[in-house]
């Protein structure tokens, strides 16, 4: 939930020329988010940091989003994951982008949709499971996907890989219409031999989808790198209202390589008058 000024005070942020971000006698609304994505299947060819892979299309209407396994023991009522949980925003009639979230409840390896519309999915968790888990005791038992209703678009996917993630692996953030953004830390991680590159890219008025689009520009461009490399700025980057954000990558040899995004992001709301 959003924090208020009072609330923050309390939490550690690097911004200290932002004096306006811990004033405690403002009304002004904030949301801390961290966020992380991985690709593990890097080439030489630009891809999105999803945990699926590929290039991800973005939606240019509202959807309704299905839920499904790839293993059947990930029911409601069943010894693997009962449901999952979506974070995500819904486009207005009027254009407006509103956060929106819902849970589905699973039906194994059969798809179950959800009744929300959306326009974006930011996240998404296994939210209940039939087993207490533990490191090596996994709240799913399969690889859950996100996907527009009808076996369209894959949006997050909840991998289970060997210890079970519970959670959307996707590098990529919308901002609401009634809140600015504020990206400051970037940790991004790789093979020690294998060196990569990401970008960070932005589409300002995501909101609008008839032409002319608003044009996707980049951020920052990460220089070839191993190991480990580091992207933070004293004063955060400011992404406005109803803004898409999100991360890509690319190897620079000829071999497979992985590539893991961490970054945070703070919401500060405002006030926003959604029927207009």
């Amino acid at each position: 939930m959003p924090l208020t000024d009072k609330q923050m005070t309390s939490h550690l942020f690097n911004v200290p020329n932002q004096i306006d971000f811990v004033q405690t006698d403002k009304t002004d609304r904030y949301r801390f988010i961290h966020k992380f994505g991985a690709n593990l299947n890097i080439t030489t060819e630009v891809q999105d940091i999803q945990s699926n892979g590929g290039i991800y299309t973005w939606p240019t209407s509202n959807f309704l989003a299905e839920a499904v396994s790839d293993n059947a023991n990930d029911f409601f009522g069943g010894p693997g994951a009962w449901s999952v949980f979506i974070e995500g925003l819904i486009r207005l009639p009027n254009g407006l982008l509103i956060e929106k979230n819902e849970e589905i409840n699973l039906a194994g390896v059969s798809t179950r949709t959800g009744p929300e519309l959306l326009f974006r999915i930011n996240s998404s968790w296994v939210a209940k499971s039939g087993v207490y888990a533990g490191t090596d005791i996994p709240s799913h038992q399969g690889n859950v996907s996100i996907q527009t209703e009808g076996g369209g678009e894959i949006h997050t996917q909840i991998l289970i890989d060997q210890v079970g993630f519970g959670q959307s692996l996707i590098a990529r953030f919308t901002v609401p219409s009634n809140a600015f953004g504020y990206l400051q830390n970037v940790v991004a991680c790789t093979d020690s031999i294998k060196p990569v590159r990401y970008y960070i890219f932005q589409r300002q008025v995501a909101n609008i989808v008839d032409e002319p689009f608003t044009a996707k520009r980049i951020i920052y461009n990460s220089p070839p790198f191993e190991g480990q490399n580091l992207f933070s700025t004293e004063n955060p980057i400011e992404i406005e209202p109803a803004t898409d954000v999100w991360f890509a990558g690319v190897g620079t040899i000829g071999a497979t390589n992985e590539i893991t995004i961490d970054f945070e992001l703070t919401l500060k709301y405002f006030d926003l008058d959604f029927s207009s």
